[in-house]
């Protein structure tokens, strides 16, 4: 039976329909003509679009209970090689707009970040030490490593302030930074 041409019967036709198939079961025979009949079915803008604003502003399919059950399920579960390789694909030259990122930074800025500990970053140090104190110290040394005596230019990146032996301040490039970490005895 055809669907109506009148839009409002056309409607209400929909919706029998939809009750009259609710709970029946599809055939695996039927499953896979449906597949094929929509394997590779390009929809045009328009029919995008109509989608689109159908789905504005309904709530999720999904119960909040359900999504929680579903979460539940997948913590601790890692995708497999092959998964992250396809992840990976369909992400290739996917282009974010400048307004999407600046969403996403405000959205875990501050105490929105799942890592944020109440602001105690300066734990170690104090809040002064912060990136213009520092810069006013590599300028005092010369911007060169006290351990190995290169220069920032010659590491190509800027030197880290460091209290290595916890008493005097220390100016080093990250690998000898590294290397005399390993080396230092821990002392409290």
């Amino acid at each position: 039976m055809p669907a109506p041409k009148d839009p409002v019967k056309n409607t209400e036709w929909r919706r029998k329909i939809g009750e009259w198939n609710k709970g029946k079961k599809i055939s695996e025979e039927q499953k896979i003509k449906l597949s094929k009949i929509h394997k590779g079915r390009i929809m045009s803008e328009e029919w995008r679009k109509k989608l689109s604003e159908s789905h504005r502003g309904k709530k999720h399919p999904m119960s909040e209970e359900t999504r929680r059950k579903i979460r539940e399920s997948n913590t601790g579960k890692h995708p497999s090689e092959e998964t992250r390789r396809k992840l990976s694909k369909a992400q290739r030259g996917r282009i974010t707009s400048e307004e999407t990122r600046k969403k996403l930074s405000e959205a875990i800025k501050g105490e929105k970040h799942y890592n944020w500990k109440g602001g105690i970053s300066f734990e170690p140090y104090c809040v002064k030490f912060d990136e213009p104190f520092r810069e006013r110290c590599r300028n005092f040394f010369a911007r060169m490593c006290v351990e190995c005596g290169k220069t920032e230019e010659e590491n190509k990146a800027k030197l880290g302030v460091h209290h290595v032996n916890f008493d005097k301040m220390t100016f080093l490039h990250r690998k000898t930074y590294i290397r005399l970490k390993r080396n230092r005895p821990i002392t409290k």
